[in-house]
């Protein structure tokens, strides 16, 4: 909030007179986006934000992963021209729909264009598998470009083996 102020004195009168209007300022951030890759293995209904190694779900070689992305406008202009690209699931430039301010979208595989969020046999050999989404988008006033990116872990071991014998004597 500004307020401008303004005092004077009549020549003539002698009579103070003062006046002021207040103005509102809003600072522009300009357009921002957001995304989170979450991760869940088949069987699981809990997805987690597994941002590191260790913040990753563990599965057994052979496993499933089923991903979400979740999509956020955070900046104060909407948002057009989303594109959406993960690499490692054959996700190229699939397009979804335009984002307005404080707007939250959840994509899941049921989305057309994103059925390969469900990796089958994510976990073909032991140790931990890295998948990134990446986001871009375009401001609907400015036309600014803005990105943003976030990787997924998922930890595969392998299954424990039991030797079993039986001494019949």
């Amino acid at each position: 909030l500004n307020v401008a102020t303004v005092a004077a004195i009549g020549a003539n009168s002698q009579m103070v007179v003062s006046d002021d209007n207040p103005a509102n300022v809003k600072c522009i951030v300009g357009p921002a986006i957001e995304i989170k890759k979450q991760v869940r293995f088949q069987g699981s209904t809990t997805f987690v934000n597994a941002d590191t190694v260790a913040a990753g779900p563990t599965g057994l070689v052979g496993d499933n992963a089923i991903y979400r992305l979740v999509v956020k406008n955070i900046g104060d202009e909407d948002l057009t021209n989303l594109t959406i690209t993960d690499s490692a699931l054959n996700i190229i430039d699939v397009v979804i729909a335009d984002l307005p301010v404080g707007a939250r979208k959840v994509i899941n595989r049921s989305k057309a264009g994103f059925s390969n969020l469900f990796a089958q046999g994510v976990c073909d050999a032991a140790g931990s598998k890295l998948n990134v989404a990446k986001v871009q988008a375009n401001g609907v006033i400015t036309d600014a470009p803005v990105t943003d990116e976030d990787p997924a872990y998922v930890n595969c071991e392998s299954p424990v083996a039991c030797d079993i014998s039986v001494d019949q004597t």
